[in-house]
């Protein structure tokens, strides 16, 4: 089991926890804005109140999940 400070031990859970809280606020939903938002060009969901967007991009979807991804790689080199 790895030995660590506490301090080190309080900062790695406070990131992991601060990073995790980005990547699930970058996932929350909202209702669409029209009924062919992200459907492509001069198309449009058939039943688009089943449909949901979130509320980041995708650019910002993906910067929290390398974030995230990133903590992980740190906590899974405590030796």
């Amino acid at each position: 089991m790895p030995v660590l400070s506490k301090n080190e031990l309080t900062n790695l859970r406070k990131e992991l926890g601060v990073r995790y809280s980005i990547l699930t606020d970058a996932l929350e939903s909202r209702e669409l804005n029209s009924a062919n938002e992200g459907a492509g060009r001069r198309k449009h969901w058939v039943h688009p109140e089943t449909k949901c967007a979130t509320i980041a991009n995708s650019m910002q979807i993906r910067l929290a999940a390398e974030d995230f991804k990133n903590i992980l790689a740190e906590i899974k080199k405590l030796k």
